[in-house]
């Protein structure tokens, strides 16, 4: 009863002192730490037992969000359910923080609850927005900024290529790339990715600016007057590259007979209808602000290198058959073969040669043989080599010649005599190393008159033997 005589309503003061010690509130719930994922929803609880006339409350560090049922924050995805739990709907980044679920006893008791929000990974920027260029020898750095909670993983890749560094994949907030090459260039992309949400990736066009950088298709053209030919140069050049074309020191203009063509890196100069004032020494000059290069192409209608086929091995004591082809647009005039013993074998001995032909020097016995005329591009030609010392090591060289005139050497070719004579079947002269390296030289150096009755020879006593 009030001083006045009146009643009046008990406090919460007076209901604690009044109130049995047993039946003070008590949380039921157990302080904890909850994790939610951004725009999910997230329920945090708060049990009391034996709550009675007593107001709860929640609160975010100062901030008082609910008193009771009532909610005292205008944030509309906040509320109280299910008794005195708080839910926050649609969670965000600034959520995260401490609440507490306040009891208001004398001694206010409160329950305090940490809230963590998960964050998917986000790249929040890229070196110079995806777009770098660099020279050719400078250092590279490529810089990936993500967000996340927890944070995210950044791995480097290269699209529809290896790294640089020979790997399929770099993990690291940056990638460094030393002293770039032009083969450098390319899409890299960081990917950024933890257990929280799905990957997420932005790539980054690097360039490299270089000088051009030359190289000709063939060194070398063979052609044939009336023939359409073609020149060409890989050109690699950033900024793209102009290519001028020059025959000998004198640049060449475009005519209906002289045409370009580029296709990607390959700069071609077509030669419609060769004449012979065609043929001579070209280069291709490739210029872009960086630098200039250049390569020189000869076009020439000379025969190939000619290519030696036959084996290393040979099958007779003193002669060898040897077997080289040769690719010519014009008929071969005239083969040189030049042979001698392998110096390498014999350093330190004169070579002494059974049955020396034409010298060509101290050490090389030369063959100069006339073949018939043939209009096939590549050429084959057999020539025995006669009077060989048994079990020894040879080296040969041809060159060939045309009406336009002398190809190069060919390179160097090895061969080594039996130690004896293989035999054959059926003892027929013609299977017989020696009888045929006789016939065919002989062949070779006779008129066409002779050739008829020798060949009849061989085939009598062929008859007669069988």
């Amino acid at each position: 009863m009030s001083r006045d005589g009146g009643h009046r309503e008990l406090d919460n003061a007076d209901l604690y002192v009044q109130m049995d010690p047993n039946k003070i509130p008590k949380f039921l719930t157990k302080p904890s730490t909850y994790t939610v994922v951004t725009k999910d929803t997230i329920v945090l609880p708060c049990e009391v037992y034996n709550p009675g006339h007593f107001v709860l409350a929640w609160k975010k560090g100062i901030a008082i969000l609910t008193a009771g049922i009532t909610k005292v924050t205008p944030e509309e995805r906040i509320r109280i359910v299910e008794g005195y739990n708080l839910e926050i709907r649609n969670a965000q980044i600034n959520d995260a923080g401490n609440y507490i679920c306040q009891i208001g006893t004398l001694d206010p008791v409160e329950l305090k609850h940490t809230l963590q929000i998960l964050i998917p990974p986000r790249i929040v920027g890229i070196t110079s927005n995806g777009k770098v260029s660099a020279k050719k020898g400078s250092d590279v750095i490529l810089q990936c900024n993500s967000t996340g909670n927890p944070p995210p993983t950044i791995t480097w890749t290269r699209k529809n290529n290896m790294l640089p560094n020979g790997e399929k994949s770099f993990v690291g907030n940056s990638y460094t790339i030393d002293s770039v090459r032009r083969q450098d260039d390319g899409v890299y992309i960081c990917t950024a990715s933890s257990t929280i949400g799905s990957s997420v990736s932005e790539e980054i066009d690097l360039n490299i600016l270089y000088p051009p950088e030359v190289k000709e298709e063939r060194s070398i053209v063979f052609t044939v007057e009336g023939q359409e030919t073609q020149i060409v140069c890989i050109v690699h050049a950033e900024p793209k590259a102009e290519v001028l074309w020059y025959r000998d020191t004198l640049q060449l203009d475009m005519t209906e007979w002289r045409i370009t063509d580029v296709r990607g890196n390959r700069y071609t100069l077509g030669l419609r209808k060769v004449q012979k004032t065609d043929f001579g020494n070209y280069s291709c000059v490739a210029d872009n602000g960086l630098g200039k290069s250049k390569r020189f192409i000869e076009v020439t209608g000379r025969p190939d290198v000619a290519v030696i086929t036959s084996s290393k091995q040979g099958r007779s004591k003193n002669s060898y058959e040897m077997l080289w082809t040769v690719k010519s647009y014009s008929p071969i005039l005239e083969y040189k073969l030049l042979y001698r013993q392998d110096r390498t074998n014999k350093s330190n001995q004169e070579i002494q040669y059974k049955r020396p032909m034409r010298r060509w020097d101290d050490d090389w016995t030369e063959i100069l043989i006339n073949p018939a005329s043939t209009d096939q591009l590549e050429k084959r030609r057999t020539e025995t080599i006669r009077g060989l010392d048994s079990g020894t090591r040879y080296e040969a060289t041809v060159q060939s010649k045309n009406r336009y005139g002398w190809s190069e050497v060919s390179q160097p070719f090895f061969f080594t005599t039996s130690t004896k004579n293989e035999a054959h079947p059926g003892n027929s002269v013609l299977s017989d190393p020696e009888l045929r390296d006789m016939s065919i030289t002989a062949i070779n150096k006779a008129s066409k008159m002779i050739q008829i009755p020798l060949l009849c020879i061989v085939a009598v006593i062929t008859y007669y033997l069988a």
